[in-house]
C-alpha cells in the first residue's frame, strides 16, 4: 500500500495493481485488558465495580468474581480501552470504589 504522492505510486505502470482505499477515521480501535481487583466482599460490590466502569465510559465484556472464606473477593474484569489514559483512568477510579483494596492489571 502507497500514498497517492508516493515514488512507487508515480512510477506504477500495471492500472489493474492500483486501488483506492479509504481509512475510517471515525472509529476508535479498542483493546481487551484483563483486570484482577481485590476487595473486601459485601452486597453490591460487583454493581459499584460495573457502575464505575460504565461511568468511565468503558465497556465491560466479560466479569467473574471468587470469594473466599474470610470474605475477600476477587473479581477479574475484562475492559474494552482504547488508550494507556483511559486505562489509568480507570484504575484511579476502580481504586476509589469503597472496599476496594488493590487494583492491577493481569498481563497473560
Amino acid at each position: 500500500m502507497h500514498r497517492e504522492d508516493c515514488v512507487n505510486m508515480r512510477h506504477a505502470t500495471d492500472p489493474q495493481r492500483i486501488v483506492e482505499v479509504e481509512w475510517d477515521e471515525g472509529s476508535r480501535q479498542v483493546y481487551p485488558v484483563r483486570l484482577r481487583i481485590e476487595a473486601h466482599d459485601r452486597t453490591g460490590l460487583l454493581r459499584d465495580v460495573a457502575t464505575a466502569i460504565a461511568e468511565s465510559k468503558v465497556n465491560l465484556s466479560g466479569a467473574a468474581v471468587e470469594v473466599d472464606g474470610s470474605q475477600s473477593a476477587v473479581i477479574s474484569a475484562v475492559v474494552d480501552i482504547s488508550s494507556l489514559t483511559e486505562l489509568s483512568r480507570l484504575l484511579e477510579r476502580l481504586e476509589g470504589v469503597r472496599d476496594v483494596q488493590q487494583v492491577m492489571r493481569e498481563v497473560t
